[in-house]
């Protein structure tokens, strides 16, 4: 039976049984995989999932469940569960699901014509090897992969939504190590497309891997030395701060009581130079989508207006707790996870300062290449973390930093941003640009 008609049988079969509402969340992912160490073939793995996740609502309480058995005796165990699940949840008046909408008619490219090929993936991977190895030493190199998923989601509900797509993503990625005891994550670099022909060259983003590593490598610890300085982000360690910032505006953590920020709408909370935005209908982005994990309708919006808060990251619950519209922004991690929250090619919009400018207007300072540890924001909005990086001396680059984290509240940060980069380029994933922070606080450790 296809999938479609197993959806719609399990609808009208929950909504018999006298549950007042229903949605069905169905993922099949297929992955290829190739991993390659010293030009071999290190391994080749292939993962095939599927599987769906139902929620149901009576009388304001909602169960979920999930399975990867689709025969009847999987469906009515399911259907058991959910039964015993609702007769013990709490009510909760924002329990809802999403009502049919009329969303874009873009076409987002997400489809690759082409097929999965081991030997495609593996002619990337030591295409990235082969780059990075122009200037790391083997011992350096830790893995290339290359890999494609084909992932297709389709979501019904009993209030008439349905709505589906699949995608293709093809991912490299070259890791690279420092000498131990930096305290941070190996050098990374990565490239994430749709379409294998819109992939960059491998062998150039191992080059640029190899580069980074090499020139931050051998670096000066700061010992027992705590320094107030402008601290500047490269793009890598922007886009970590724009992950930061997602969760910090997760308007589901507010509805629990646990988020980070004292915020409210329409209220100033970072510098007139920042504005976060995000645009779902970017074609050829796999970050792109017409609906989001509940089949709300996606759309272009800003979340921080030129410093304001305009609204916070929603999904159904969330946006009926704080009793606004729905954002479209819940997501799923796969079938047997309840919608979190997410943003959909979520940035910061790009201002008008090159980096030579914003390094050069500073003089001394610090250059972060990227944090060591995620997530960045701590309970209580505190930031702490290790980080790669480079002292800035007479607006240049200079020596390299090793055994030293950066330390600040996000409230302060954002109010602190000074300059906004020009780089901003979704093809390379590049969602932030530079950022100069007025100052932040280095310490060794």
């Amino acid at each position: 039976m296809q999938i479609r008609n197993i959806l719609h049988s399990l609808l009208e079969r929950l909504l018999k049984a006298e549950n007042e509402q229903v949605e069905i969340y169905y993922r099949e992912e297929n992955l290829l995989r190739v991993t390659v160490r010293r030009s071999r073939i290190d391994s080749v793995d292939a993962e095939d999932n599927r599987g769906i996740g139902v929620r149901a609502i009576n009388g304001g309480r909602l169960a979920f469940c999930f399975t990867n058995d689709l025969s009847e005796n999987g469906l009515g165990y399911l259907q058991e569960s959910l039964e015993n699940f609702l007769a013990v949840a709490e009510p909760d008046e924002n329990n809802g699901f999403a009502e049919p909408q009329v969303g874009s008619e873009i076409d987002l490219r997400l489809v690759d014509d082409g097929f999965q090929d081991t030997l495609f993936l593996s002619e990337r991977a030591r295409e990235l090897e082969a780059g990075a190895l122009k200037h790391c030493e083997p011992t350096q190199v830790g893995k290339a992969i290359a890999e494609c998923v084909i992932e297709s989601t389709l979501i019904v509900n009993s209030l008439g939504v349905e709505v589906g797509v699949t995608k293709t993503i093809y991912r490299q990625e070259i890791e690279l190590n420092l000498r131990e005891g930096t305290g941070v994550a190996p050098v990374t670099n990565s490239h994430i497309a749709t379409a294998r022909d819109e992939l960059l060259p491998a062998r150039a983003l191992g080059e640029e891997c190899g580069d980074w590593a090499r020139s931050l490598a051998n670096g000066k610890e700061l010992g027992q030395t705590s320094l107030e300085v402008p601290i500047v982000l490269l793009p890598y360690a922007g886009n970590q701060l724009v992950r930061a910032l997602e969760d910090c505006l997760n308007g589901e953590h507010y509805a629990e009581g646990k988020g980070l920020l004292n915020v409210l709408r329409d209220e100033e909370i970072a510098s007139p130079l920042l504005t976060l935005s995000e645009d779902p209908l970017i074609p050829g982005s796999y970050l792109s989508s017409l609906f989001d994990g509940e089949g709300v309708a996606t759309t272009r919006k800003s979340f921080i207006d030129r410093g304001v808060l305009k609204t916070l990251l929603h999904n159904l619950h969330s946006a009926r707790w704080a009793k606004v519209p729905p954002t479209g922004n819940a997501g799923r991690k796969g079938y047997s996870s309840l919608p979190g929250v997410t943003g959909f090619n979520l940035h910061i919009e790009p201002g008008e300062s090159t980096l030579a400018e914003i390094m050069g207007r500073i003089g001394e300072g610090v250059l972060i290449f990227s944090f060591g540890a995620e997530p960045l924001v701590l309970a209580g909005g505190e930031l702490r973390t290790p980080f790669l990086g480079w002292r800035i001396r007479n607006g240049n680059r200079a020596e390299p930093i090793v055994g030293a984290e950066v330390c600040g509240r996000i409230d302060d940060i954002l109010l602190r941003i000074d300059a906004v980069g020009d780089e901003v380029d979704f093809k390379r994933q590049i969602f932030a640009p530079s950022l100069l922070i007025e100052r932040m606080t280095v310490k060794g450790v």
